[in-house]
């Protein structure tokens, strides 16, 4: 199952009954608003195994919420969904001593490597974080450099 993004105008201009559409969509994540032709907009996420099931299940859901009729209906992906909005994931993320370990340096050195710009790091609260994808780039130039001066027999480990 993908979960996607529907999103469903009602044949219904009224600012009454928000509340009751969000309360009757609380397993979904919907929100409520206008379009800009005045209709009710309902925008709300679903698990789905393709687009199809999606817009039927869409539908479904918005027929058991309210009696309106549907003037439209769209659906897709959530991550076209978050493409379109703007929205980037955040990429997956190592704490200093999981970026040590897998690169068989001290932690010392990776917070020297993030102070030298050798390595992407961010502060997050106390903790600094590295980009997991950035680490993968370092580790393998690492590894082609040694390979390079005959020291390295084995693959860099994946991080």
């Amino acid at each position: 199952m993908e979960s996607f993004n529907v999103r469903v105008e009602l044949a219904d201009r009224s600012e009454q009954g928000d509340e009751d559409l969000i309360d009757a969509l609380a397993g979904y994540s919907a929100a409520v608003s206008r379009s800009p032709r005045g209709w009710v907009e309902i925008n709300f996420s679903c698990p789905a195994q393709d687009l199809r099931q999606a817009i039927s299940t869409g539908l479904a859901v918005i027929a058991a919420a309210t009696d309106h009729q549907v003037v439209v209906v769209e659906a897709m992906r959530t991550a076209e969904f978050d493409a379109r909005i703007g929205f980037d994931p955040v990429p997956e993320l190592l704490s200093v001593t999981q970026t040590a370990e897998l690169l068989e340096v001290s932690r010392q050195r990776v917070l020297q490597m993030i102070d030298e710009g050798k390595l992407p790091g961010a502060l997050i609260g106390k903790s600094n974080v590295i980009p997991r994808a950035a680490v993968a780039q370092l580790a393998a130039r690492q590894h082609a450099q040694d390979q390079a001066a005959g020291l390295a027999a084995t693959p860099p480990a994946t991080p």
